[in-house]
């Protein structure tokens, strides 16, 4: 053993070296910005039920309202969503669509982070 020995460092070893340095320091900056938005996140998640419940029922009011708006047409616009998987028709109407529409934005406009 000679320990007063001339220590040679291998260029290709320390590029290695150096490489996964930098990938544990770029996952390390990269888990940290993921997982302040989440811890934040549930705190702006919560929601009033008795909120939510009443948005809703209002939601479906409005959908409501574009429903017989639609249906007081002398047209009734039908289209198909394609076949069920048991072979059946799926058709959609402008109403449901209308409708779907005036909920969900209802629903947004009241509660812009709420997932739909």
């Amino acid at each position: 053993m000679n320990f007063s020995g001339i220590v040679r460092v291998n260029k290709c070893g320390m590029c290695v070296l150096m490489g996964l340095f930098l990938l544990l320091l770029v996952y390390m900056i990269d888990v940290k910005s993921f997982i302040s938005p989440i811890t934040n996140s549930h705190e702006t998640r919560k929601i009033s039920l008795k909120k939510l419940l009443v948005a809703g029922i209002q939601a479906a009011e409005k959908g409501g309202i574009q429903v017989k708006k639609v249906r007081s047409q002398p047209d009734l616009v039908v289209e198909s969503k394609g076949k069920t998987q048991e072979g059946a028709n799926n058709p959609v109407t402008d109403a449901d669509k209308k409708s779907n529409c005036a909920m969900y934005l209802g629903l947004k406009h009241t509660f812009p982070k709420l997932m739909v």
